[in-house]
């Protein structure tokens, strides 16, 4: 099993305090009902920020990472097989500016520049798309109800 990332949308103090319980409760929140998006498709966290970079460039956005928008003070948890940290709302606005019809250009656009990155030729299957399509369902949901955005990971 490799590295999950994962974004789910909720209370933000709800969502970290179910990744630091140790019986597993932050995936009674990862459900598909359109508030949780999983990009666990072998990738990296700098491979997430390649993706924001490449929908800042391509669509005009201001230039910004996930990572810089990791709440590491405040809201977050982390330890050494797991984390869950607040994602500040420029990421969940970045997403909702998006139209779900755009998400195979995204996913096509972001393993482009994977490609390039790791040189060599990497496809992105359908599931990459589904879960770009999910990530802007689920930012917009999150935006419409006042949600926060929580970005999870675990080995």
């Amino acid at each position: 099993m490799g590295l999950s990332l994962i974004f789910i949308a909720g209370d933000k103090s709800k969502i970290i305090s179910s990744a630091m319980d140790e019986d597993g409760a932050i995936y009674d929140l990862i459900q598909p009902d359109g508030l949780s998006t999983d990009f666990s498709f072998h990738l990296t966290p700098q491979d997430l920020d390649m993706l924001i970079q490449g929908v800042c460039i391509r669509y005009n956005k201001k230039a910004t990472t996930l990572r810089e928008n990791l709440d590491l003070d405040n809201y977050h948890h982390d330890t050494e097989n797991c984390g869950a940290y607040y994602v500040k709302p420029t990421i969940r606005n970045l997403f909702v500016s998006l139209n779900t019809d755009q998400a195979t250009a995204i996913a096509e656009m972001w393993y482009q520049d994977l490609s390039s990155f790791y040189q060599e030729n990497i496809r992105p299957e359908a599931a990459v798309a589904d879960a770009i399509r999910d990530m802007i369902k689920m930012c917009q949901t999150a935006a419409a109800n006042e949600l926060d955005v929580v970005h999870y990971w675990s080995l």
